[in-house]
């Protein structure tokens, strides 16, 4: 684990507490040493919630820190100290074969396992988080017998059998089928989950022992061969407790125990008995399911699948008994009475009939769920044979064999009998206009797409050229749909550029033109300085510096050095730079004006990209000659005699002073003949 926890999560409310408690602080209930909330497994895995725990181990909500914090459901082993180290070594083994059982079995309505792991020496697996609500929250909260309808059941039954007989062609039994394992995504479809107890059954070895850490059953749903007796678990082990689960549904009470049915048949309460409104049809599937004797119960999945669909399948009276009848039937199946010449109409759930194909049509706009169910049944293929329309028929099997969206496959089926319209696709926008944009940049626009129309729209979305994106490529369905278009302008020559959106689908085609202006981004001037410093200068000297003027961006920059002051000059004045030439370099030469002290002059650089400012900084320095005296007098002097004075040269101004001295006489020779002293030196 990321560290040591010392905290630990409440199995019932998820509230963090002291690893040393005993109870939650929160809701008072037992603690059982769960994972501390924001505890990190793998290094990879934050634990966030206890979706769930059992006798065997518990499940977490988690967030995946490699995947942008996507949710996923951590599944840990319990450890147990009484296990020897043989029971250890098998309960661990048992552990991953779930997990490992899972990962190798890609099905839609089963949750995906993407990781496996021991950490702090428990064993872990990673799976797919299915948001939504399970069976039993659906029966909690549905507080009256009846209060879930067989319509609404059916959809969830057929998927639940089909992914149950996906698991018995892989010789895989599930053995804990309940409400509480049986969750729904948003969009309605079911996820079968919890593979604890799973068995994989092997039909030339039906008599092997099962595993001790699966030897487990959930009483009133469990057959009475998963406690011991009675033979081996099957198939039809599992067909038990998809009955049990579905007359939990219906009845809104969990049924008695398959061990105290087999002593006191009497404690089972018929379906009917509890909820009048369940058809006679679902009661046989019910009880047929849940028969004590597997040879008693349906053989296969599938068999009670189609029991199931019998109720809502299609039938008609007969004219002579009033015996209902599958439509396409050809005798009577009471009577014998023959059906030729007679219009079997098909009749939906609300009692609504169909005589003809076109009120057929009619009718499936209006119960569209139903529809569908009666599609990939067989129904709609089994009336139309018997009005004569074998080659709908066939289309219609076709469909509901190859067509994996149901929505798809119904509307694909509607549109072949040419009896409805197709659906329209209406788009926010009929043509996309950017306007101006920079060479290189990237820019976005929407465009919201619904159906006006009836049925169910499909279609795809393409560009025609590849500076032009769509980030959506495929929409579904009758809610309004955000098609995301993108231009990057990089490839693009400066002028116009046009193109289009293409939107195909299964109602017609649409081109939306799309257009851009590709224009050069305006020059930027960028200057090397800020500023110059020209030192200290003496008045009337001169000194030079320089400056590079460039251009950052695109087309030409065209300006001008502009100078405040008849001091500085510049060279040259003036300047043009195109995108990607070698910068502009500009000298600058100050003449010191004849007045002491620092200087600050200002240049304005004028472009048709900006405009700069330059600093130019200097001193000016101006010497001052002072000699300590004006007259020299040697006195009375021999001839052919020498004789010396001196005086003293001092610098009262600024800077160096420097100079020579001459004499006007070959008789007075002077030394040094020149000087040179700074401010306030003496010579």
């Amino acid at each position: 684990m990321g560290g040591i926890c010392n905290m630990q999560m409440c199995p019932k409310c998820s509230h963090d507490n002291n690893d040393t408690a005993k109870f939650c602080n929160m809701c008072r209930t037992e603690l059982m040493g769960l994972l501390g909330k924001d505890e990190i497994l793998h290094s990879r895995y934050r634990a966030t919630k206890v979706l769930g725990y059992g006798g065997f181990g518990a499940v977490y909500l988690a967030e995946d820190t490699q995947q942008n914090n996507a949710f996923c459901a951590v599944k840990e082993m319990f450890d147990n100290p009484n296990w020897t180290a043989t029971e250890r070594i098998q309960n661990i083994q048992s552990f991953q074969d779930e997990a490992n059982l899972l990962r190798s079995l890609p099905h839609q309505n089963l949750a995906k396992v993407t990781d496996v792991f021991a950490d702090g020496g428990k064993q872990y697996f990673v799976m797919e988080f299915v948001t939504g609500q399970n069976l039993k929250d659906i029966i909690d909260k549905s507080n009256v017998i009846g209060g879930i309808t067989e319509s609404q059941v059916t959809g969830w039954m057929i998927q639940i059998c089909d992914v149950l007989e996906y698991l018995h062609q892989n010789n895989i039994i599930h053995r804990d089928i309940k409400p509480d394992n049986i969750r729904f995504t948003p969009e309605g479809q079911v996820k079968l989950v919890d593979f604890g107890i799973a068995k994989v059954f092997d039909p030339r070895n039906p008599d092997r022992e099962t595993d001790p850490m699966k030897r487990a059953a959930t009483p009133g749903y469990a057959p009475l061969e998963q406690y011991g007796g009675g033979g081996h678990t099957d198939a039809r082990s599992d067909i038990h407790a998809l009955g049990a689960t579905l007359y939990h549904l219906l009845t809104g009470q969990c049924p008695p125990d398959a061990n105290d049915r087999a002593v006191q048949p009497t404690i089972f309460d018929p379906p009917r008995n509890i909820n009048p409104n369940i058809s006679d049809n679902f009661e046989q599937v019910i009880l047929k399911a849940m028969a004590i004797r597997q040879e008693d119960r349906y053989q296969t999945v599938a068999e009670m699948r189609d029991a199931l669909l019998g109720k809502i399948a299609s039938t008609f009276p007969c004219p002579k008994c009033q015996t209902p009848n599958p439509a396409g039937s050809q005798f009577c199946l009471a009577c014998q009475t023959p059906f030729g010449g007679v219009i079997n109409p098909f009749r939906f759930q609300s009692g609504k009939e169909a005589q003809t194909l076109s009120e057929l049509i009619a009718l499936i706009d209006q119960y569209w769920d139903e529809a569908k169910v009666h599609l990939y049944a067989g129904h709609f293929a089994n009336w139309l044979s018997g009005i004569g329309r074998g080659d709908l028929a066939l289309e219609a099997n076709n469909i509901s064999t190859s067509v994996s969206n149901q929505d798809e496959g119904l509307e694909q089926f509607v549109q072949s009998t040419g009896l409805a319209s197709p659906p329209d696709l209406s788009p926010s926008e009929t043509q996309l206009d950017f306007g101006n944009m920079f060479q290189g940049e990237k820019r976005d626009k929407d465009i919201i797409i619904r159906n006006p129309g009836r049925g169910y729209l499909t279609g795809t979305v393409s560009s025609a050229d590849a500076w032009l994106k769509v980030k959506t490529r495929k929409f579904a369905g009758n809610q309004r749909h955000t098609i995301a278009v993108e231009i990057d302008t990089k490839k693009l020559s400066i002028g116009a550029a046009n193109s289009s959106i293409s939107l195909k689908w299964n109602g017609g085609a649409l081109t939306i033109p799309v257009k851009v202006d590709v224009v050069e981004r305006p020059p930027v001037l960028s200057v090397s300085k800020t500023k110059l410093d020209f030192a200290n200068i003496q008045c009337g000297a001169t000194a030079s510096r320089t400056f590079e003027v460039s251009n950052i961006s695109d087309g030409t920059l065209q300006g001008a050095v502009v100078s405040n002051t008849q001091n500085i000059s510049v060279s040259p004045k003036n300047f043009s730079v195109r995108k990607g030439d070698k910068p502009v370099t500009i000298k600058v030469t100050v003449t010191a004006p004849n007045q002491r002290g620092k200087q600050k002059e200002t240049l304005t650089i004028q472009s048709s990209g900006g405009v700069a400012q330059i600093d130019c900084e200097y001193v000016v320095e101006k010497p001052i000659l002072s000699v300590s005296t004006t007259r020299l007098d040697f006195g009375t002097t021999l001839k052919g005699r020498k004789k010396s004075r001196s005086f003293t040269i001092e610098n009262s101004g600024t800077g160096t002073l420097q100079g020579a001295i001459s004499s006007d006489s070959r008789t007075v020779t002077v030394s040094p003949k020149s000087f040179r002293t700074a401010k306030s030196k003496k010579t």
